[in-house]
């Protein structure tokens, strides 16, 4: 083809859809997300601060909103209500009284760090200190707990311990997700406070109930945007490289590709049809192989499809 006619070569391979998208997170990317999602997020958010009325019951709405979040933030359709009642009720058995240990332990953090600050002394400002770089720990670790909690059939020591983990595999991701939430919680704590001393307190107190739906499915938007692609990186990955027959029967039906058996798809498009290669596995259709991660499998009634 001549020169000046290259730029409409139909021939030569164009950059195509990136499958792989979700491991490479756009700070940009998660805003349009964001704007795209916002009136879904306030319903999310309806659901989560009723459910949360009872402080003891936070942990259902967390597992819940988790679920649809993490869904969200990797373009996966979801209907937004019957989805969301149907996480919790397949998980909250772990999602109650999780929810109730964090309350009490978060509790218990709080009360210690204002009690050594008001003790004044110089031991009781370094115990204070301790106590909140635990905290602040503590409250990474929820960005991971309710994640595993939807995805993998773990117990509740389990979520604990690979949460702690975590903290550090996900370091990066978990200092972006720290620095977005102070810089929009200022933000907007910031402009509530100038509606107040203005004198235009119905306007804040708008203001601050359109907050309390917004932020946290917003929060955890924000979270699952980061902190998923770590857990499969960790937890995912490593189980299908251990398990490649497993990956192999499961990888289409459960879009699990890489950049290797896209090419080997590739290349054998040209010889054969596609899905009938001799000696394919077919993946089941019925049921989902017992150690398929929620997030890919097929979901069914009857099925937990959890690891």
């Amino acid at each position: 083809m001549a020169n000046g006619w290259k730029m409409f070569d139909v021939t030569k391979p164009g950059r195509g859809i990136d499958n792989n998208r979700e491991e490479k997170r756009n700070f940009f990317e998660f805003w349009a997300l964001t704007f795209r999602k916002f009136w879904a997020l306030l319903e999310l958010g309806l659901l989560y601060v009723l459910l949360s009325l009872p402080l003891l019951t936070n942990g259902l709405a967390c597992a819940g909103t988790t679920f649809i979040t993490r869904n969200f933030a990797r373009e996966k359709p979801v209907f937004l209500v019957s989805d969301y009642f149907s996480c919790i009720k397949k998980n909250w058995k772990q999602a109650l009284p999780v929810g109730i240990i964090n309350l009490i332990l978060g509790g218990i953090m709080v009360y210690s760090a204002l009690f050594y600050y008001f003790a004044g002394t110089s031991a009781s400002l370094l115990c204070m200190a301790l106590v909140l770089a635990l905290l602040v720990a503590f409250i990474v670790m929820q960005f991971y707990i309710y994640v595993m909690m939807v995805t993998f059939k773990f117990k509740i020591r389990q979520l604990y311990k690979n949460a702690f983990h975590l903290i550090f595999l996900g370091w990066k991701e978990n200092l972006i997700i720290l620095g977005t939430l102070i810089a929009v919680y200022g933000f907007l704590f910031s402009v509530a406070m100038v509606f107040v001393f203005s004198g235009l307190d119905p306007i804040a107190l708008l203001f601050g109930s359109f907050a309390l739906f917004f932020l946290p499915p917003f929060r955890m938007l924000l979270t699952q945007f980061y902190v998923f692609p770590v857990v499969k990186r960790v937890l995912i990955d490593p189980y299908y490289k251990e398990h490649p027959e497993e990956f192999e029967a499961a990888r289409h039906h459960l879009n699990l590709e890489n950049e290797e058996t896209r090419k080997a798809d590739e290349e054998k498009a040209i010889f054969h049809d596609v899905g009938s290669a001799e000696g394919a596995p077919e993946p089941s259709e019925d049921k989902p192989a017992r150690n398929f991660p929620k997030q890919y499998a097929k979901s069914t009634d009857d099925e937990d499809d959890t690891i």
